[in-house]
């Protein structure tokens, strides 16, 4: 099992989410979150210059969502694919995938352990 972690523009939430329910994924964690990677990058893109806008400071924090969702080995590269379908617009600040392995997985209700539980 692995579970996939992307940050995205919040503007492409249900967008990302339609085409994730609609190719057999719509199980996901989604959060509302704030932070930054090289995002005066995306300042210099937009403003075609090195100088940040007024009132932005290098140290500014941007909203983006998380969406967390846990499959099978086999449905990462689908899920990847959906996501980057869906977010990549080719500016900077489109946001992030990780991939990380998951070690085990226990539905509360019913006590299924494993693959099991995602089902």
């Amino acid at each position: 099992m692995k579970q996939i972690v992307a940050y995205i523009r919040p503007d492409k939430h249900f967008e990302t989410r339609d085409a994730l329910e609609k190719a057999g994924f719509g199980a996901f964690h989604s959060e509302n979150v704030i932070g930054r990677g090289r995002q005066n990058s995306l300042y210099e893109f937009v403003n075609g210059g090195g100088q940040l806008p007024p009132g932005i400071s290098g140290g500014q924090m941007f909203a983006k969502k998380e969406l967390t969702i846990v499959v099978n080995d086999q449905d990462v590269d689908a899920v990847v694919a959906e996501l980057l379908a869906v977010n990549r617009t080719g500016v900077k600040g489109d946001g992030k995938i990780f991939v990380m392995p998951v070690v085990g997985a226990v539905r509360i209700r019913t006590g299924e352990c494993g693959e099991d539980a995602l089902l």
